[in-house]
């Protein structure tokens, strides 16, 4: 392998540098991708929001069609709570799920927790949603999950609509590219190894010729077989040797 450090010198470098192209390729498209997913998924929830303050909205347009709001309003909101708990609520351990909360913050709707009580994983951004009526955040829930909130607001029952998506969920597109990219950086930096590493031997091969022989001379040996029959430097150097 002494005899052979060249060879491995140079293998050892332009495989680092490949390597190292491929993960700044990896790192742009990561970043660029997931700003692509950051938009898609904002677009995506901000209509799924909106689906649910319009509901609202139609059934205060059929509970103004009473012309008893006051009489009513109770109850036409216990119907659209209910309505979207069965709507939106299908497993226990569904992760992403819509909240309705009051504008004291207590909880109306939530696929866990009961209803009129505080929503802790929230309580550092109440008052952003409260006070906006629009937007977005990243938080940590209780049991350290990261998880991302968009909200928007229905100031005729004082009401604010919010979706929680943990990060895993948000960005499981992202995390499939990101494997898939991996997976096919190692196959193409193993395939393109393999022949770098053919082309160097084949170009080291009569280095290593030439290196034998002189050795060979060195010790006395002045007719030590030498075939090298190349049209290049390496070629010129091998005739030359024979030559001398």
């Amino acid at each position: 392998m002494k005899n052979r450090s060249i060879a491995l010198k140079i293998f050892m470098v332009v495989t680092s540098l490949l390597i190292l192209a491929f993960f700044l390729v990896f790192l742009i498209v990561k970043f660029q991708f997931a700003k692509v997913i950051d938009t898609n998924q904002r677009m995506a929830y901000t209509e799924k929001v909106n689906f649910i303050v319009g509901i609202l909205d139609r059934n205060l347009e059929r509970l103004n069609a009473t012309q008893q709001r006051a009489v009513y309003e109770e109850s036409f909101q216990d119907s659209v709570l209910k309505s979207l708990r069965q709507a939106y609520y299908k497993t226990s351990d569904q992760k992403t799920y819509p909240v309705i909360l009051d504008g004291l913050g207590k909880i109306l709707l939530h696929p866990f927790l009961p209803r009129a009580d505080n929503l802790p994983e929230l309580q550092l951004h109440m008052q952003k949603i409260l006070t906006l009526q629009t937007g977005e955040f990243d938080f940590l829930s209780a049991a350290g999950e990261n998880k991302w909130a968009i909200f928007n607001s229905f100031p005729e029952w004082n009401w604010h609509v919010a979706f929680i998506v943990p990060w895993d969920v948000k960005y499981a597109e992202a995390k499939g590219l990101r494997n898939y990219m991996l997976l096919t950086m190692a196959m193409v930096i193993l395939f393109v190894s393999g022949i770098l590493l053919i082309i160097i031997l084949k170009i080291t091969e009569p280095i290593l010729a030439l290196t034998t022989a002189s050795k060979a001379m060195a010790e006395g040996n002045l007719v030590h077989p030498l075939d090298i029959r190349r049209n290049d430097e390496l070629g010129t150097l091998a005739s030359s040797f024979i030559q001398m």
